[in-house]
């Protein structure tokens, strides 16, 4: 078995390595049809551009020697649906001195989460680890190919146990510990705790995504929580 879990090691992404696309995970022609705001979107082009390593992000070989952020989380960190420019990781980047890495993967788990900062420890010089925890119930799966994502759409009946409030939550505590363990400053928002205190001001192009404005709130709420511990 591949130990997915090493550090000092590119991470494992499930998205295609040096590819660009103007689709992608959910964002599909069909859902865009679907959306109630799709006239709002009729003309914004949106690109799809994934590095080498399977994330819509900077080659991390550009990165080595440099001082950088990190954002972690799952689509509503990858920006699906959106123009890279109007996602909350690049936000924050332009409010700050440094690069932002964004490692955030469609699908991606509390697991994908303290994987992936585990693997890239030691790989660069990381100044801010900005964190949005994806839904609890999610986790990841590992076999000799690869890490498979496991969600509610695509589990088995034998792992709905996995996706139990009580379980996901301890798992949630066991991978943010991980975190913790790492050493890295860091900044956390959990999605459902968010939402519940703070609407949903609009929707991607898919219709099932955070949209601009949204992703705006949420760099606002981590620049806030950063001048906090400043």
């Amino acid at each position: 078995m591949i130990n997915y879990w090493n550090k000092e090691t590119i991470p494992y992404s499930w998205n295609p390595k040096s590819t660009q696309a103007k689709w992608s995970g959910s964002d599909t022609i069909d859902k865009f049809k679907q959306n109630p705001e799709s006239s709002k979107w009729q003309n914004i082009d949106i690109t799809y551009n994934y590095s080498c390593e399977g994330f819509r992000t900077y080659d991390f070989d550009s990165l080595i020697g440099k001082e950088i952020d990190v954002a972690l989380g799952c689509s509503h960190t990858m920006g699906v649906g959106n123009p890279v420019e109007c996602i909350w990781p690049s936000l924050i980047e332009k409010s700050r001195p440094y690069p932002m890495l964004n490692l955030g993967l469609g699908a991606g788990t509390t697991d994908t989460v303290a994987r992936i900062l585990t693997n890239i420890t030691g790989l660069f010089q990381i100044n801010t680890v900005f964190i949005f925890w994806p839904e609890f119930v999610r986790f990841e799966l590992y076999t000799d190919e690869r890490a498979n994502f496991i969600i509610p759409q695509n589990s088995q009946l034998e792992q709905i146990w996995n996706m139990d409030q009580q379980v996901s939550t301890q798992r949630f505590y066991k991978n943010k510990l991980i975190v913790d363990l790492l050493g890295h400053n860091t900044i956390n928002l959990t999605n459902g705790l968010v939402f519940k205190e703070h609407r949903i001001l609009d929707w991607a192009r898919d219709g099932m995504h955070f949209g601009p404005e949204t992703h705006k709130l949420i760099a606002k709420l981590f620049s806030e929580k950063l001048t906090n511990i400043e």
